[in-house]
């Protein structure tokens, strides 16, 4: 009883106190230290034992009829009225236990509603709330902070380091309140019988204390910016600058700015200006208004000290001053006049502010701070107006008297005063930023340079003289230049000025620096170029060479047939190889310019492995490998890439693989899905691998360097230029993929390439036929087929006719797109079984031709096959794009032009 006797004397102490508190100066504050001091009260009752909240726990609504005792009814009453009337919500938890003990209390209206069931039929237990209302209210930032301040854990503790009255306060949102910031104050005590540690929780709105917080804060803040303002500008245009910022900061105002009247002109102008954040600037035209466009403002001074003006109280106005006003987007001004000798010279203008218009303290702070310095301005403004111009390229000017070892800054941005131990002392000042700031290098020449002695010893020889040191003022690496001017005939006085030379210093290092990075690669462009132009020298010549050679054999061995095809044979080789060349230059050079253009398209993977392993097929049945291709997990099997593209960096490398695969040999491919990248695209994985010669770990790490060669063909007996991985490299970077090899002498080689894709939701729709189905190729015969072939190159002509003639066919020709026009239209579009057509050609080109054909009755029909050396997938679908049936690109096979017009027999 004692124990309770105590606590309660406490509590009612305390309950004193919060009153003494709330009759102070915050008045709106009152009622809510009446409510904590209550609830304080209560707090101490129910631990003491003199009051049992539990017994509304079964209320629905606070204050309906109970059997509770009559003590339990003037609790439930005290709770009303001293923790309801004010608080938001209240509930008991035992912490011990992790339970809330119903009812959970809110006040709407002023009264007080249990909303237990909010929560579901039963209560969760109190941590599981806690999260509920952490993710339902509380905001995203302060949810991990609420649940650790909240948890029945970390109550627990509290109350066994000894504070029974913990606090938390954070910013939630509720459909009642909106956001608001609210106070949880846990009573907590041990219970008497159990030794269960409980709390009662009681919520309060704080947000309007929050927010007259924040003002008296802002208030403070702005104060501190002024006060500050006097000693960090030492000049004073700056100064008044800073202040106008201090009130725009403070008032959330566009602007504020100084007006000056000028009474021998009759006018007013605009001397000073700081503007918000993307306010545009408007003191050019507030230059020479009449005064009569501020007469009700001025007028208005005589009354008040400040003025408050709304704009749509244009009656204050004259009708002029309300168009002037509105053009420069004037709604509302908050003015206090400055006088000098009790004469108005001008006033201070809060433009369009948006917060505390009725608080004057930083308005009139910033006058009494201003008030003067108009005047100190227009007194010394033709003297600041002559040494600003003389020294205006110089960081620094100094007045020294060698004699009485003074000195006198005139201009010192820097502020040097405030940083040494006797400003105003040269030697003294001179020492210490010595020590202080010059580079170590150069501390005993800037003490020889700025020794008295030596400088009446240079003077007594010249006007002036100058030296340059390394300064660490700034913390960086400045160079600074040092001018001595003789001041009078002993040369005891001088002028020292000071001129940081840092940015040209670096600015010309900057330009040695780009002229050396610029040199540089000059000359490792150059010896690209060189070594560009000697690999391809040596590569382009031995295919020729080849060429050349064998062409010279077979032309000596007419008679020897076995030796005549032998040499054939390997012309046909070496004009491949050197194909394969002119090729791989072209896609270099495509993708240095920037020329690669991607074209994703729907593709089923079984039918673009099927087309890879065709392509390949023919090669590794020469030299007998043997390839193998599988795939797994496999989710989906029709997806949108850049099918060209992939083909040929997967050919690329299967072309290398069977290079260096000896006969017998074994080549893998393995398709594998693999976990999709983070933005969700699928991810596939190509894994190559061969039985080869393999490679050294060193030549691995550069494989995709262009020419990288580990031997030479004449080393190797393998012909290749280097640029099949360097090429497959660029094309994976451009599809976003990533590329990589693993190798050893004598073990082979695997390539493992990671592409991404696009998922199509459906499976591939079916290709839509051209105007011209192509026919199965099977054994179609061309004997007697009619062609036309449009070519300006006679060999060319030459030697597409001759394969054509030995087919059987009947042969045409025209020199140029024009002529094919007309040679159709004169024997009509049925003559023609087929049109071989050039692309570029004078006159007229392919695509024209094409063009004016399809466009005849019938020329629909007409199977009209591009034959170019337009080489790249690009020029394929563009003599598509123009109406031509297929593309041949130069020079062209025999195979591949009978294939490719029995596919498109009629």
């Amino acid at each position: 009883m004692k124990k309770q006797r105590s606590r309660l004397i406490v509590a009612v102490l305390i309950v004193i106190i919060g009153i003494v508190l709330a009759a102070g100066e915050f008045v709106p504050l009152r009622a809510l230290a009446y409510a904590e001091a209550a609830a304080l009260l209560i707090y101490a009752l129910w631990s003491a034992g003199f009051c049992a909240p539990d017994g509304c726990a079964a209320q629905k609504r606070v204050g309906e009829a109970s059997d509770e005792s009559a003590q339990n009814d003037q609790t439930t009453q005290l709770f009303q009225k001293a923790i309801l009337s004010q608080a938001y919500s209240y509930y008991k938890v035992n912490l011990t236990k992790n339970e809330i003990e119903p009812p959970i209390i809110e006040t709407v209206n002023g009264v007080a509603l249990d909303y237990s069931d909010r929560f579901g039929p039963e209560l969760p237990p109190y941590d599981e709330m806690l999260s509920i209302v952490a993710q339902m209210y509380v905001s995203p930032e302060q949810r991990a902070d609420y649940l650790e301040q909240m948890s029945a854990a970390y109550l627990i503790n509290q109350f066994r380091e000894g504070n029974t009255m913990p606090e938390y306060v954070c910013y939630l949102h509720t459909d009642k309140l909106g956001w608001h910031y609210r106070k949880y104050v846990n009573y907590l005590s041990e219970a008497a019988t159990t030794g269960d540690i409980v709390a009662m929780t009681v919520a309060y709105d704080i947000t309007e204390k929050t927010a007259q917080e924040e003002e008296a804060e802002r208030r403070e803040t702005a104060l501190l910016e002024s006060t500050h303002a006097i000693y960090a500008y030492k000049n004073l245009n700056d100064e008044i600058n800073a202040l106008l910022a201090t009130l725009v900061n403070y008032y959330v105002a566009d602007r504020a700015y100084i007006v000056e009247i000028n009474r021998g002109r009759m006018s007013v102008d605009n001397t000073y200006e700081a503007c918000r954040e993307g306010v545009e600037p408007q003191i050019s035209q507030m230059q020479r208004l009449p005064i009569a466009v501020f007469e009700g403002i001025l007028a208005d001074f005589g009354k008040n000290s400040v003025s408050v003006f709304n704009m749509e109280r244009k009656s204050a106005f004259d009708e002029d001053s309300v168009v002037i006003l509105d053009a420069m987007g004037i709604t509302s001004l908050l003015a206090i006049p400055v006088s000098e000798d009790g004469e108005l010279v001008g006033f201070i203008g809060v433009e369009n502010p948006t917060q505390a218009t009725r608080d004057f303290v930083v308005l009139r702070t910033v006058e009494s701070i201003i008030h003067g310095k108009i005047l100190l301005r227009r007194q010394s403004d033709e003297e600041h107006l002559v040494l600003a111009k003389i020294t205006n390229n110089m960081d620094a000017v100094f007045f020294v008297d060698f004699e009485t070892d003074r000195m006198t800054a005139y201009r010192d941005p820097a502020d040097n005063a405030k940083r040494f131990t006797e400003p105003g002392v040269y030697s003294k000042t001179v020492g210490d930023y010595i020590e202080a700031y010059v580079d170590e290098k150069d501390k005993a020449y800037a003490r020889q340079c700025w020794d008295p002695d030596y400088i009446k010893k240079q003077l007594a020889q010249d006007e002036a003289f100058s030296f340059s040191i390394a300064d660490t003022f700034t913390e960086r690496h400045k160079n600074i230049t040092v001018h001595v001017i003789k001041a009078n005939e002993s040369g005891t006085q001088v002028v020292m000025t000071a001129i940081d030379n840092t940015e040209l210093i670096e600015q010309e290092r900057a330009v040695q620096e780009q002229l050396r990075v610029a040199r540089s690669e000059a000359e490792a462009a150059n010896r690209a170029k060189t070594l560009f132009l000697f690999n391809m020298s040596h590569d382009l010549r031995t295919p020729m060479n080849a060429i050349k050679g064998f062409t010279e054999l077979a032309e000596k061995y007419t008679d020897d047939r076995e030796r005549l095809l032998d040499c054939l044979a390997k012309v046909r080789l070496s004009s491949d190889h050197l194909i394969t060349l002119v090729n791989s230059i072209l896609d270099l050079a495509r993708i240095e310019t920037g020329q690669i253009r991607l074209e994703p398209v729907r593709t089923q993977l079984e039918e673009q492995e099927q087309l890879i392993g065709s392509l390949i097929q023919n090669d590794i049945e020469q030299k007998h490998i043997t390839y193998e291709y599988t795939s797994k997990n496999i989710r989906d099997r029709t997806v949108v890439i850049d099918k060209n593209h992939v083909d040929q960096v997967l050919i690329n490398i299967l072309n290398n693989a069977i290079k260096f695969t000896p006969a017998g040999g074994t080549i893998t491919h393995v398709l594998e899905q693999t976990d999709d990248y983070p933005d969700g695209r699928p991810c596939f994985c190509h894994t190559i691998t061969d039985t080869g010669i393999g490679m050294s770990r060193e030549f691995a790490s550069r494989i995709f360097e262009r020419f990288a060669r580990e031997r030479t063909s004449t080393e190797s007996g393998k012909n290749g230029v280097g640029l099949g991985m360097s090429i497959a490299k660029e094309l994976v970077d451009c599809l976003g993929g990533t590329i990589e090899v693993e190798s050893e002498p004598g073990s082979g080689t695997t390539v493992r390439v990671w592409l991404p894709a696009e998922r199509c939701g459906e499976s591939a729709a079916p290709t839509e036929p051209d105007a011209l189905t192509p026919a199965d190729s099977g054994d179609v015969s061309l004997h007697g087929k009619r062609v036309l072939i449009v070519e300006d190159n006679e060999l060319n002509f030459d030697i597409e006719s001759d394969i054509l003639l030995d087919e059987g066919m009947a042969v045409d020709g025209a020199v140029d797109g024009r002529q094919a026009v007309c040679r159709v239209r004169d024997k009509g579009t049925d003559y023609y079984d087929y049109i071989l057509m050039d692309i570029q050609m004078p006159v007229m080109d392919g695509y024209e031709a094409t063009r004016e054909i399809r466009a005849m009755p019938g020329g629909e029909n007409i199977p009209i096959i591009a034959v170019s050396a337009n080489a790249f997938e690009e020029d394929r679908q563009k003599s598509l794009e123009h109406g031509m049936n297929a593309h041949l690109a130069k020079p062209v096979e025999a195979a591949a032009m009978i294939k490719m017009l029995q596919k498109y027999a009629r």
